[in-house]
């Protein structure tokens, strides 16, 4: 079946914004099959793209490895870009669809700064700290993060570090797990409401709008780069809210073991 497109300047239309979020995940994926020297001759990747793009899977059987790979970018940029024009007009829709978990990994994926917003700006500051961290773990650093907490820190933690690190290897590494720890309660309680388990998705969602409103105002190559990421996250976060359940076919082995009705 060809691609089920949208157009950007429409209002938003659950039916027509799922198919055609399915459409262009479709086609990511055949893309970068495509996107290597062995998949730009799968002849199951070419129909899949021909049926894709032309309504005909014969269509890129005697093509060259170069057209199809190239066709297949042009066409993913086209979709991904009428997608984002299309979250444009219905950014503050497809944001109030996101919530819970969901909403908080898009807050974690994507780049958030101060806003002005004394209540929100406490918030971001604990979400970067968390990002942070999570990247020194994961890449290394470790020594140089606890010193530079430790420039903040009153001279008697100074002190005290300085004097029990002495002679004691891993304790640049506990005093980092410390710190982790500390940024993981302060992380839960800026995200998440009174009762400590239900995520603030209100709270999350102003955060992201008001980010995406500085991005707009700057108005610069970089700033616009970002934009664009948000776009596409809050519509792919959108997307997987809103996207019918798949169900298992009447006489199926449901992933339950019983056979579906």
């Amino acid at each position: 079946m060809a691609m089920k497109t949208i157009t950007p300047g429409d209002a938003y239309d659950r039916r027509k914004f799922v198919d055609a979020m399915k459409s262009l995940s479709d086609l990511g994926v055949t893309a970068q099959n495509i996107n290597t020297p062995e998949g730009s001759w799968n002849p199951d990747s070419r129909k899949d793209l021909g049926t894709l793009l032309k309504d005909d899977p014969t269509f890129y059987s005697g093509m060259s490895p170069d057209s199809v790979i190239n066709d297949s970018q042009i066409a993913h940029k086209y979709h991904e870009k009428s997608i984002q024009n299309y979250a444009i007009t219905n950014f503050s829709t497809l944001l109030g669809k996101v919530s819970g978990e969901t909403l908080l990994q898009i807050v974690s994926s994507l780049p958030v700064d101060k806003t002005g917003d004394e209540g929100l700006d406490k918030a971001i500051r604990v979400i970067n700290e968390k990002k942070k961290i999570a990247k020194v773990a994961k890449e290394g650093g470790i020594e140089s993060y606890v010193h530079e907490k430790l420039a903040n820190a009153s001279d008697w933690r100074r002190e005290a570090f300085f004097g029990y690190s002495v002679g004691n290897g891993n304790y640049t590494e506990r005093t980092f797990q410390a710190y982790a720890r500390s940024a993981e309660q302060d992380f839960a309680r800026a995200v998440l409401e009174k009762d400590g388990k239900t995520i603030n998705s209100a709270k999350l969602r102003r955060i992201l709008e008001a980010n995406y409103k500085k991005l707009i105002a700057k108005n610069t190559e970089n700033a616009d780069k970002v934009a664009e990421a948000y776009l596409s996250t809050i519509a792919q976060g959108a997307y997987q809210e809103v996207k019918p359940e798949k169900k298992d076919k009447p006489g199926s082995i449901a992933r339950t073991g019983k056979v579906a009705a």
